[in-house]
């Protein structure tokens, strides 16, 4: 069976198409990890953004850190509670905490011992900036949120991808094996025709079908002979 010209012609054409989805499918997966995990990071840029710009209003507005921290913390407890009710968020003036906010897990964000942008740690995507408020100072804004529901998405992806894949490759199996089984049914018969001609009937022939394809030539020439 493996010395089979069919199954030699199945495993190339099924192995070729494994390549080719193998590669569309890294290709493609790889392109909606990024956009998933920069939609994240997104969110977290906007919670930062937000954050920093509401303490510089409530500070300029009551002309006062103290009484503008107090009412910030207010609005960090209220509205931010319902605008990103899955980010936690804190606020720190070098290691003093301004306010906090917890995430959907219960958690406050720690302060970072070292300055960084965005950071993975175990299951949380971290975003932490340093801004400077023009009338308070510098605080460390730093927004945390889950990172398993886009695991989770992309796990399912992944899923989706190998049935996709197995069922492409059996099918290509299938469909190959039975299109060289018909593309090679004239040789089968021409060996036939060619065991039937020997030295008491050399009147036999070998069945010419197709006169100008290569199969059509070779019996052609087998004739002659």
């Amino acid at each position: 069976m493996i010395r089979s010209v069919r199954f030699r012609l199945t495993c190339w054409y099924t192995g070729i198409l494994a390549l080719v989805l193998a590669v569309f499918s890294i290709t493609v997966y790889t392109a909606l990890a990024r956009d998933a995990y920069s939609d994240v990071d997104s969110s977290l840029a906007a919670s930062v953004d937000a954050l920093s710009r509401t303490l510089g209003h409530e500070i300029e507005e009551h002309r006062s850190k103290v009484s503008g921290e107090a009412e910030f913390r207010g609005v960090v407890a209220t509205v931010y509670k319902d605008f990103f009710p899955d980010v936690a968020v804190a606020i720190y003036d070098a290691a003093r905490l301004v306010a906090a906010k917890p995430g959907a897990d219960g958690r406050v964000p720690e302060r970072p011992l070292v300055p960084f942008e965005y950071r993975t740690q175990d299951t949380q995507r971290i975003a932490s900036r340093e801004i400077s408020i023009p009338t308070a100072g510098n605080y460390r804004f730093i927004a945390e949120t889950s990172l398993l529901p886009v695991r989770a998405e992309l796990s399912d992806l992944r899923g989706s991808f190998y049935l996709a894949i197995l069922a492409a490759l059996a099918l290509a199996a299938l469909g190959g094996y039975l299109l060289a089984r018909k593309s090679l049914s004239p040789v089968v018969a021409m060996s036939a025709d060619a065991d039937r001609i020997n030295t008491k009937d050399l009147s036999q022939r070998v069945a010419v079908l197709h006169e100008k394809d290569e199969l059509g030539q070779l019996a052609a020439t087998f004739n002659r002979l």
